[in-house]
């Protein structure tokens, strides 16, 4: 397997992505909030990474 040298900003957020919705339906499961519920908060936070590598850290 290769390591990777050179990782940016987006590999980071791609990465925080996917473990936002992985953790808020982790956290539906394994709770008592609904798993609606934690897979929305997950979404939501999702949501905000998506807007954070689009707008405020535009690829280049």
């Amino acid at each position: 397997m290769v390591q990777p040298t050179n990782l940016t900003r987006h590999d980071g957020l791609l990465a925080a992505i996917s473990a936002s919705l992985a953790g808020g339906a982790a956290a539906g499961w394994l709770s008592t909030i609904p798993t609606l519920a934690g897979v929305g908060a997950g979404g939501f936070v999702a949501t905000l990474f998506v807007l954070t590598s689009l707008f405020v850290v535009p690829p280049t």
